[in-house]
């Protein structure tokens, strides 16, 4: 599944560059923008009110639990943590190696932001 999923990513994406107008008819961001997102990635990832009304449910019972223990104000951590909630959601509708990639490219940086926090308490 992965090496289909890394093929269908490779057409895309070869299908947006052979998509773009010429220099002199250059797309607009927007533009660019509706093309990626009106096409394969509400495949993979569903509508954009599913994808992110899923992505909420998973932010809203994070800091809900964080807020448990006093904790009212997020910090680096918390972000790097609601970045794999996003990905856990579109992996939810759609699982993809590339997902999983991101997903651990957070949790490093959550490693980093730990270690960088461990940093500033001991001192």
């Amino acid at each position: 599944m992965a090496d289909y999923n890394d093929w269908r990513d490779r057409i895309f994406m070869e299908q947006v560059e052979q998509a773009r107008p010429e220099p002199d008819k250059r797309m607009t961001i927007l533009d660019e923008a509706a093309y990626v997102t009106d096409g394969d990635r509400q495949d993979w990832y569903g509508s954009p009110t599913e994808n992110h009304g899923c992505t909420a449910a998973l932010w809203n019972a994070y800091i809900a639990r964080r807020r448990q223990g006093g904790n009212h104000d997020l910090d680096a951590f918390d972000v790097a943590m609601c970045n794999i909630l996003q990905k856990v959601s579109r992996l939810a509708h759609d699982r993809r190696r590339d997902g999983l990639v991101d997903t651990a490219g957070y949790a490093r940086n959550a490693e980093v932001i730990l270690d960088d926090m461990a940093r500033l308490w001991a001192t």
